[in-house]
């Protein structure tokens, strides 16, 4: 379990993933690497005060996921669609709720439903774009069984 790991240790394993992370969220690069920073030295002072990684009752890396998206909210303009790719993470790469993602980057829970929706949409158009429109009969969806029946 990642708490009882050194926080140097867990910090250099995550240390990409959180930076390509915050530089998504970001306008700029830097204000994702400043967040990153941020983020770490928070978990550090909690870890030097209470000697865990995050507080009871929450996952260390969610928590740094957690902060480094609120300090990205805070601190910088986030493009529209930086913040839809934010909400997309944290809903679907984080299982969270669309109450607590806007509780977290600050943002009224109408528009947090409003970015859900057009993810979805966007998501629906790559895949026709992709794939091709659906088969009103598909031989291949059938199961063996039936198929040979046939």
């Amino acid at each position: 379990m990642a708490q009882d790991r050194g926080p140097e240790e867990f910090y250099r394993e995550h240390r990409d993933s959180l930076t390509a992370f915050a530089t998504a969220l970001a306008a700029r690069a830097a204000d994702g690497e400043r967040a990153v920073r941020s983020a770490i030295a928070q978990s550090y002072e909690h870890y030097l005060r209470h000697r865990t990684l995050s507080p009871d009752g929450c996952e260390p890396l969610q928590w740094l996921v957690t902060l480094i998206a609120r300090q990205v909210a805070g601190g910088a303009f986030v493009r529209r669609s930086v913040r839809d790719h934010a909400i997309a993470v944290l809903r679907w790469g984080h299982g969270m709720g669309l109450t607590a993602i806007g509780e977290i980057l600050d943002i009224p829970l109408g528009k947090v439903q409003a970015s859900v929706n057009r993810t979805i949409r966007r998501f629906g158009r790559a895949r026709r774009a992709a794939v091709g429109p659906p088969r009103e009969n598909n031989s291949e969806c059938l199961n063996p069984a039936e198929s040979a029946a046939q």
